[in-house]
């Protein structure tokens, strides 16, 4: 019941963004459904505000700047389209095939249905330089916000190994301390840590091992050794 409630919670988030890519989805092909002149007035607008900053650049042309802030819009709104299906669709770096597919499928379709759309818009038309300039943004979008994920997971990852060694650190000073502690109730001396022998058999380099039994092995470290385990051996 625990790991249901849990999981649930986790979901939550993905389905809220979900919901936030199909409404963006809508904005944009409700966007492409205005008409030529309110679109162009539209463009206008936003070049009468950016125009400074035009000529800063030596820009001058207004159906230049006009043709910049047309398509630097289809760019933009689709890398926002790439990055939150990134985020809805893909929670992990690793995961399963389909919603990498889903994912490909949305950067063909949506803007290639985008275009249609404008085809039947008085004063639009659907045009393949713009499909790809929206593929264009969905793409950049989509692998800027890989590339945040991987570097954000990557120092998570860190924190969390950093975090479970100063856990290990922290139980073993108390282990120590609550056996010094222990000792001093008992008012018994802290015995002195022993160097740890080591139980199994030594072999030198280059120095013959003769098999007895299943499991043992006895080490030959000379001739007269060898020579005694063989008497011992008949006897």
């Amino acid at each position: 019941m625990a790991r249901h409630v849990s999981r649930r919670r986790r979901d939550e988030p993905r389905t809220a963004w979900k919901i936030v890519l199909v409404l963006w989805i809508v904005f944009i092909w409700v966007h492409s459904m205005i008409p030529g002149p309110a679109s162009s007035e539209e463009s206008m607008l936003v070049v009468r505000i950016v125009q400074p900053l035009f000529r800063i650049f030596g820009v001058a042309d207004t159906d230049l700047m006009q043709l910049i802030i047309r398509k630097g819009a289809h760019f933009s709104e689709y890398a926002v389209l790439g990055t939150l299906a990134v985020i809805a669709l893909q929670p992990r770096i690793a995961v399963p095939l389909w919603p990498a597919v889903l994912t490909v499928i949305l950067w063909v379709a949506v803007p290639s249905a985008d275009e249609y759309i404008q085809l039947h818009v008085p004063g639009r038309a659907g045009m393949l330089t713009d499909v790809f300039i929206d593929m264009a943004g969905f793409a950049v979008g989509a692998l800027i916000t890989l590339l945040v994920r991987r570097i954000v997971e990557a120092r998570e990852r860190a924190l969390a190994e950093r975090e479970r060694r100063a856990r290990k650190e922290r139980a073993a000073q108390y282990r120590r301390r609550a056996r010094e502690r222990a000792y001093e109730r008992a008012g018994k001396p802290l015995p002195t840590p022993q160097r740890q022998r080591h139980s199994g058999p030594r072999h030198a380099p280059g120095v013959p091992v003769v098999p007895r039994g299943k499991h043992e092995r006895i080490e030959v470290v000379s001739q007269d050794s060898r020579k005694r385990f063989e008497e011992r051996t008949r006897g």
